[in-house]
C-alpha cells in the first residue's frame, strides 16, 4: 500500500524577488507559492521590494506602503533592498547581505517566525543560508 507525504502546512518562502516583477525568478516564485496556498497551506514570504530588473523599486512600492500584503492567498512580506552605487559582484553581494541581516533581525525579534519547511530560492546561497536558520 503506498502512503501519500503530507504537505507541510505551514511554509516561509524566502526569495529577494517576487510579483509584481514582470521577468527573472519573480513569476515562478509567486506561482509556486500561490500554489501552495491554494493547496491548503499557509505560506508566508520575505522578498525584496520590487525592483527587478531596473534597480528601481517599483512605483507604489517606494516608500513600504505595500510592506505587507496579501496576494493570492499568501501573505507578502516586503524588505527595503539596499542597492551599491554599482551593479556589479561586489554590489550584489552586498545587497544579498542586506537581504540576510534584515532576515536575521527579523528571526531575532520574532516578527519572523520559523518554520518546519522552508523554501530559499537560488542562485544566492546567502538566502539559503538564511533559509537554513529559519528552520
Amino acid at each position: 500500500m503506498e502512503t501519500r507525504r503530507a504537505m507541510p502546512s505551514s511554509v516561509l518562502v524566502l526569495s529577494q524577488n517576487y510579483d509584481p516583477e514582470p521577468i527573472g525568478s519573480g513569476p515562478y516564485v509567486a506561482e509556486m507559492a500561490a500554489y501552495l496556498a491554494a493547496a491548503g497551506r499557509e505560506v508566508e514570504v520575505l522578498t525584496s521590494r520590487p525592483n527587478y530588473p531596473e534597480g528601481v523599486v517599483a512605483e507604489g512600492y517606494r516608500r513600504g506602503e505595500r510592506d505587507r500584503e496579501r496576494l493570492r492567498g499568501v501573505e507578502v512580506r516586503r524588505l527595503r533592498p539596499w542597492f551599491a552605487g554599482k551593479r556589479g559582484t561586489l554590489g550584489r553581494l552586498l545587497s544579498e547581505g542586506a537581504f540576510l541581516l534584515s532576515g536575521l533581525l527579523l528571526l531575532a525579534t520574532g516578527r519572523l517566525r520559523r518554520r518546519d519547511r522552508v523554501g530559499a530560492l537560488c542562485p544566492s546561497i546567502v538566502t539559503v543560508l538564511l533559509g537554513v536558520l529559519a528552520t
